[in-house]
């Protein structure tokens, strides 16, 4: 399976006083060419940290199925996944415990990109919190899989973008 991403936040505490465009500059010479930096802020040493701000990931994932579903079908399927108040699921803690975990509420948008005969592109923004609160491409093909009741393959994920709370 392919997972690529983009738009990725990185958080620098300098040990001295450093010019923006001398920091970037002295970045870009470190990163791969294809590798561009989009943006440099320079931010309160005692702000809060880009990690903690963290709260939802933006995501394409390319799902595929065995048969071939019509656009219909697969929108009814998102549309019952968002109407829905709890899709649940057993996770195991790492001490061994098995806790239920409520996957629809760390679901906060999905929709149907394209579909082109058993192959759909999804989009959807869910939970990535520092606290490891977060919805993962694979959780959101196990709801699709509850609602649709078939076996769905998760062939590429692509997370688009990071999504910060306000500070």
């Amino acid at each position: 399976m392919g997972v690529t991403s983009s738009g990725e936040i990185v958080d620098f505490e300098l040990t001295k006083v450093m010019n923006i465009d001398e920091f970037r500059h002295a970045l870009e010479q470190e990163l791969p060419s294809d590798m561009p930096i989009l943006r440099v802020e320079e931010v309160p040493v005692n702000s809060t940290s880009a990690t903690r701000l963290l709260e939802e990931a933006e995501y394409l994932i390319t799902v595929g199925t065995e048969d071939i579903f019509s656009e219909e079908v697969w929108q009814n399927w998102l549309t019952t996944v968002l109407e829905s108040s709890e899709i649940n699921w057993e996770k195991t803690t790492k001490s061994g415990k098995k806790k239920t975990v409520n996957l629809r509420e760390r679901l906060s948008y999905l929709s149907l990109e394209s579909y082109q005969n058993n192959t759909a592109i999804l989009r959807y923004i869910g939970s990535c919190r520092n606290d490891g609160t977060m919805l993962q491409p694979q959780q959101v093909i196990l709801m699709l899989e509850k609602i649709s009741g078939i076996e769905l393959q998760l062939t590429k994920i692509h997370r688009q973008r990071l999504i910060l709370a306000a500070s």
